[in-house]
């Protein structure tokens, strides 16, 4: 096997993605069905890594330890990915790799994060839209208009339907009445509590609302670290994702993965009860 510089490499390595598209926080694994030793010392395959394009100098890495002899291959583990919710749309490109040591005389020579010439490609996709709607409360305060941002592509991303008061005026109408339709109408319920929306007397009326019509038990809260969580986030004991400034996808997407997981559910929820009637219509027409 040849490296990019025209370098004879130590391996050569026989593996494949468990599907050709993924979608933003999908899951994915890597299967190494083959890893040849094709050099003339002993190797011992420490990890194995796998690096998809958007990801810089990061990777994933599962350790191994594997020893391989000269001319002999082996099976290696597999790799679990998850492919970031900021992986852009369309065409990119993976490439396996290991990290090694090759016995030379006496000694153990390491070779760290060598990865194939080229590599292969995955393409990414949007993820279809779901019925499932989140409220978002969040502030309006021009310090959080970053994470609010990044949180409203996110959301739609994933295939969620977000509801931001703001986007939807409705003269005439009684603003509370609005929100607290929208809140109750809502699937989960979506909380980015950082400093600015400790001030906020709003959101903690939207959060008291949400309580009210027990939509606790969809609610999941981004709480800002070192902020201090107080009312009803507190009293209700809800668990919270963590938001580390400034890296706010992350716990973006933490959060949504458990939304994701929801809406799965009430999706299969929903097909369940569609097969159930049009069984029922079959029978009652027969009769």
């Amino acid at each position: 096997m040849v490296d990019r510089k025209g370098e004879r490499m130590d391996w050569r390595i026989v593996c494949s993605l468990d599907s050709a598209t993924y979608a933003p926080l999908q899951t994915g694994t890597l299967k190494v069905s083959s890893l040849a030793n094709v050099s003339h010392q002993l190797m011992i395959v420490r990890q194995v890594l796998l690096q998809f394009d958007w990801m810089g100098t990061y990777r994933y890495v599962k350790e191994c330890n594997v020893k391989i002899k000269p001319g002999e291959s082996r099976e290696l583990p597999d790799i679990m990915f998850t492919v970031d919710l900021g992986a852009p749309i369309g065409s990119h490109r993976f490439k396996p790799g290991i990290s090694y040591m090759l016995l030379k005389g006496n000694k153990w020579v390491s070779h760290n994060d060598t990865y194939v010439a080229r590599g292969d490609f995955i393409e990414v996709r949007p993820l279809p839209t779901k019925d499932f709607k989140v409220f978002i409360s969040h502030s309006n305060d021009p310090s959080d208009s970053k994470l609010v941002s990044a949180c409203r592509e996110a959301v739609k991303t994933c295939g969620l339907t977000g509801y931001f008061a703001e986007d939807d005026a409705k003269p005439g109408f009684k603003l509370w009445d609005k929100i607290a339709r929208e809140i109750v109408l809502s699937d989960a319920f979506l909380v980015l509590w950082t400093t600015a929306a400790t001030k906020s007397g709003d959101m903690r009326e939207e959060i008291g609302i949400a309580v009210g019509s027990k939509k606790q038990q969809k609610m999941v809260p981004i709480v800002e670290k070192g902020v201090e969580v107080f009312g009803s986030l507190k009293s209700r004991g809800i668990e919270w994702v963590d938001y580390h400034l400034p890296d706010h996808t992350q716990a973006i997407s933490q959060a949504l993965v458990t939304m994701m997981n929801w809406a799965a559910k009430k999706e299969a929820k929903k097909a369940r009860l569609q097969s159930y009637t049009r069984k029922s219509l079959r029978t009652d027409n027969s009769e």
